[in-house]
């Protein structure tokens, strides 16, 4: 029972963040901003005030699949954050141009998630198999390993946070003034912090699997 309070905790925790994301992000993409300005068009002057003019923008399919690719350089923005003037939409796009100016300007932060992902993918697709293993074999070292391996999970999840919560300051501070009116800056601050909450819910999450996984073998010995 111990196991499913945390899982449902977890599953509670993840559900909240995302709520909340498509709450704000449907609730500000019914809203034009001012200057009646395209997501892709506000990431394009904004990468070109930083003289990032080589970094291309294209439409990738699905919703809220925005992202910026580091070894194209190239940024992705879903169909309807390319196209539309809401003030979700180009809040979305800056947050994103904002990672391509966080790699063009050398953001610590960004260089150690981006050499620790490699990893942390792997130990994303392998550590429950190998706790899972661990507990049929009765192998103490498998449990520990896949353990170690939820442990560079949450390690990827808390570098994340500076890098994602440093793309929106960013994206905010030439969002006010140049593509957004004082009254809409609000609209897309609350668009931008209920994303970054996507991630501290995915690091809770991540602690307390941790957590109950060392509270069951973490005493025990071969």
């Amino acid at each position: 029972m111990y196991y499913w309070y945390i899982m449902i905790g977890c599953f509670l925790i993840a559900l909240i963040a995302q709520s909340a994301v498509t709450k704000s992000y449907n609730k500000y993409a019914q809203i034009e901003n001012s200057r009646r300005m395209t997501g892709e068009t506000a990431a394009r002057q904004f990468l070109d005030a930083n003289g990032l003019t080589d970094v291309d923008i294209q439409i990738t399919n699905g919703i809220l699949s925005d992202h910026y690719d580091v070894n194209r350089k190239t940024l992705y923005l879903s169909t309807r954050v390319f196209r539309d003037d809401s003030i979700s939409s180009v809040a979305i796009a800056c947050h994103e141009a904002g990672h391509a100016i966080q790699d063009a300007t050398g953001y610590k932060a960004l260089t150690v998630r981006n050499q620790i992902l490699p990893i942390a993918a792997i130990s994303n697709r392998f550590c429950w198999i190998i706790i899972i293993l661990g507990i049929l074999f009765q192998s103490l070292t498998a449990v520990y390993i896949g353990i170690g391996m939820f442990a560079l999970i949450a390690l990827f999840q808390l570098i994340t946070l500076p890098v994602e919560f440093n793309a929106s300051k960013r994206a905010m501070t030439y969002l006010e003034g140049n593509v957004l009116s004082y009254d809409e800056v609000s609209g897309a601050n609350q668009v931008l912090r209920s994303a970054a909450m996507t991630y501290v819910a995915a690091l809770l999450s991540s602690m307390l699997q941790i957590f109950y996984f060392l509270s069951i073998f973490g005493g025990r010995r071969r």
